[in-house]
């Protein structure tokens, strides 16, 4: 029998495959610009211009900016656990990765959950 592990060693849960519905991604993948620094104040900008120039100045005033990714996806796996149809979620797309490379043949590119 095929099992899929799910879960931390000490909270580990096992679903048969064969159990295994389907799954999918549901969500986003954004990115944001994040400042690294904010930009010194006029005061700090004259001092570091007196004693350092206004090269100096300007650089050390420069707002350094990265890139931040925020994944909202979720993978969505719906099972018969105990007799009963569940849906399971979980956080970002490590595991729908792992499945779509391992059960292709379970993947559903659209869900429309029945409530």
């Amino acid at each position: 029998m095929h099992l899929l592990y799910i879960g931390e060693t000490e909270h580990k849960k096992t679903i048969p495959i064969k159990d295994i519905h389907f799954y999918a991604i549901k969500g986003d993948l954004k990115q944001e610009m994040e400042d690294r620094n904010k930009p010194k104040s006029n005061i700090d900008t004259m001092m570091a211009e007196n004693l350092l120039g206004t090269a100096a100045a300007m650089k050390q005033n420069q707002v350094l900016q990265n890139i931040k990714t925020i994944d909202e996806r979720k993978v969505i796996i719906k099972a018969m656990i105990g007799n009963k149809n569940t849906y399971i979620f979980f956080e970002g797309a490590g595991l729908y990765n792992y499945l779509l490379e391992n059960l292709p043949e379970k993947e559903q590119s659209f869900v429309a959950m029945n409530r």
